[in-house]
């Protein structure tokens, strides 16, 4: 029997939403906006889902519920002012970015893993230092998000998960930590963008969909969209 995610991801790449997005990536010259905007009602009704679609994932609903008591206003967290950044990734990003790539890229196939990986490698170096306006900066908005998501969600399932779980002092509060990193390296509204902070912002939004926090999310994913338009006539 299939799974969930399996479920979801065919919905995705059966919906018109998504034909719509695909060719307007693969079309530059296409200013035919209109469809790709008026389909935004597939994305509202995707909350009616059926007791499948609603997340067999047991994680999945157990935040839910837990967003009620413990509801994580994160577009309150503090944004840095966009110098340069001297960070270090949680000891927990292999087993993070495993639980990632295997309960939500296979729905959510929003970055590459190969991407995702390569951009950890540059973490090792000891003077490594990343800032919004940095060449490839949008890979490492990806990242963070990434983490975020995955921390705040992540259950003691498992003895591994159990492990993980313990290392953290406060879970909630490093997947705070890690959006504030992701979003202070998104540029400003006059700032150069690149696709990774689109994969970012919609990133974002996934993370705060978690939380319950549908409002944040919706602004977070017109910003996505608004952004790759631009990209895409620039």
């Amino acid at each position: 029997m299939r799974g969930a995610s399996e479920r979801l991801h065919e919905t995705w790449k059966s919906s018109e939403l998504s034909a719509d997005v695909e060719e307007l990536l693969s079309n530059p010259g296409s200013t035919t906006m209109g469809p790709l905007l008026d389909r935004t009602h597939w994305i509202i009704e995707l909350t009616n889902f059926h007791p499948v679609q609603k997340l067999e994932i047991q994680t999945l609903r157990q935040i839910t519920l837990q967003s009620i008591e413990k509801r994580v206003k994160l577009h309150d967290v503090g944004q840095a002012t966009g110098g340069e950044l001297r960070v270090k990734l949680p000891f927990q990003t292999p087993h993070l970015l495993d639980m990632y790539f295997a309960y939500t890229h296979s729905w959510f196939p929003i970055v590459a893993n190969h991407n995702i990986l390569r951009t950890t490698y540059q973490y090792s170096a000891p003077s490594f230092q990343i800032e919004r306006s940095t060449i490839g900066s949008g890979n490492h908005a990806s990242l963070w998000p990434i983490l975020s998501n995955t921390t705040s969600q992540i259950s003691p399932s498992t003895e591994v998960n159990s492990t993980v779980l313990a290392s953290f002092k406060d879970a909630l509060q490093e997947a705070e930590e890690f959006y504030s990193i992701a979003r202070s390296l998104i540029p400003h509204e006059r700032g150069s963008f690149e696709i990774g902070h689109v994969h970012a912002l919609s990133l974002l939004a996934l993370v705060n969909i978690g939380f319950g926090d549908w409002t944040v999310a919706w602004f977070l994913c017109g910003q996505a969209t608004s952004v790759s338009i631009d990209m895409v006539h620039q």
